[in-house]
């Protein structure tokens, strides 16, 4: 009789912390869950989950630092069919992600241009639209053909960058590694769930982010929006990277890239169809500079219609 009355009493306190716990309102909890989960190391060391990259990835209590040429090493440009006559010049950028990502009391729709997002291969991810547009067929650049297969072009800072989930890295990731950090502090994964399992998409809120596993995360998508719709976390703008033009930006012309490498006179080539020909526009570094790069534009006839230089600052 004592043993089931212990039983019996051990029974109804289970059922009250377990009640308690569903009906908690505290709503730090799961802040102070998230704010735990990724610690500044793990962060930082995100950014190494891929080899052949020059990154230069330090951290302190409040943000990783990455610092990145803008140059991929997979294939960039080719394949592009809306080009803005724009190219991978590099550049010396260092990004900053916050370590102790926190909801905000709002979400943040989308910035109207710029960054949004760091892929761990230092690469920037801007919003999926061009330059502000709305989420329609006409304003998504990977519709219009103006992205690579790898989900990137070059912006009017002649800077290379992704619109879409970085698809030639995602491929070198494992579902538990994040492909990204938002600007808010919360990481991305990839089309499945972190522990390798089928992502419930139904699970998604309207910024593609779900808490899985006590963690709040984004994912990416296949469709638009491709990536996060939004911040769930407090954004500091005042940290966001941004690239200056270093050149005229052209407008948007109908082509086709058909190459675009690295030539053993160090020049980079980008070979482009034009009036049925292939013409080119190659840059490369200033004789004596570190910062300043020679320009020559070629016709589909060979011949140099356009000689000029320009300077990161």
């Amino acid at each position: 009789m004592k043993k089931s009355f212990l039983y019996l009493v051990s029974f109804f306190v289970l059922i009250i912390v377990s009640c308690s716990k569903k009906s908690s309102t505290d709503p730090t909890d799961i802040i102070k869950t998230v704010i735990l989960s990724y610690s500044p190391a793990e962060v930082a060391n995100s950014f190494k989950n891929l080899t052949g990259y020059n990154l230069v990835v330090t951290y302190d209590s409040q943000y990783a630092y990455i610092k990145s040429t803008g140059l991929p090493t997979h294939k960039i440009m080719k394949g592009i069919t809306g080009w803005n006559s724009q190219t991978a010049v590099p550049y010396a950028i260092t990004m900053k992600i916050p370590v102790k990502a926190q909801f905000a009391t709002t979400p943040t729709a989308h910035l109207v241009d710029g960054p949004i997002a760091i892929a761990v291969n230092g690469i920037p991810i801007f919003e999926p639209t061009k330059q502000g547009a709305n989420y329609t067929d006409a304003g998504d650049p990977l519709i219009q053909g103006e992205l690579d297969s790898c989900g990137g072009h070059c912006g009017r800072g002649d800077d290379y960058h992704y619109h879409i989930a970085p698809l030639c890295i995602m491929n070198n990731l494992t579902p538990s590694q994040p492909v990204a950090w938002a600007l808010d502090g919360f990481p991305i994964f990839g089309f499945k769930e972190v522990d390798g399992s089928t992502l419930n998409k139904s699970s998604l809120d309207t910024l593609m982010g779900h808490t899985f596993q006590n963690n709040y995360h984004y994912h990416t998508s296949t469709t638009r929006p491709y990536i996060n719709k939004g911040f769930k976390g407090t954004l500091q703008t005042n940290i966001l990277p941004t690239v200056q033009s270093i050149r005229p930006t052209g407008a948007v012309i109908k082509t086709l890239i058909t190459d675009y490498y690295n030539d053993a006179n160090g020049w980079t080539v980008l070979k482009y169809q034009k009036n049925g020909g292939i013409a080119q526009m190659n840059f490369r570094l200033k004789s004596g500079s570190t910062t300043c790069y020679d320009f020559v534009e070629i016709n589909e006839l060979g011949v140099t219609t356009s000689t000029s230089s320009a300077c990161r600052q």
